[in-house]
């Protein structure tokens, strides 16, 4: 599994509902996306063009499957 972390700095920080609104009405082309198992958006500090970390991830612990994924 892979993990891919994408930060954009704003020119204007957003508020929490501001985002809320940018991110619903771009959460529904990720439905379905094959390789695809989760999408989470988050709110941090703003400011400039995007930082891209992308990550191994060889064990990952779900609580709400109850299981350990490896």
């Amino acid at each position: 599994m892979i993990v891919s972390i994408v930060t954009f700095k704003l020119p204007k920080r957003w508020t929490v509902d501001e985002a809320a609104a940018v991110f619903k009405s771009t959460a529904p082309k990720y439905l379905g996306k094959p390789g695809l198992v989760r999408k989470h958006y988050y709110v941090t500090e703003y400011g400039a063009a995007p930082d891209i970390l992308y990550a191994n991830v060889p064990v990952s612990v779900d609580n709400i499957q109850e299981a350990i994924e490896a």
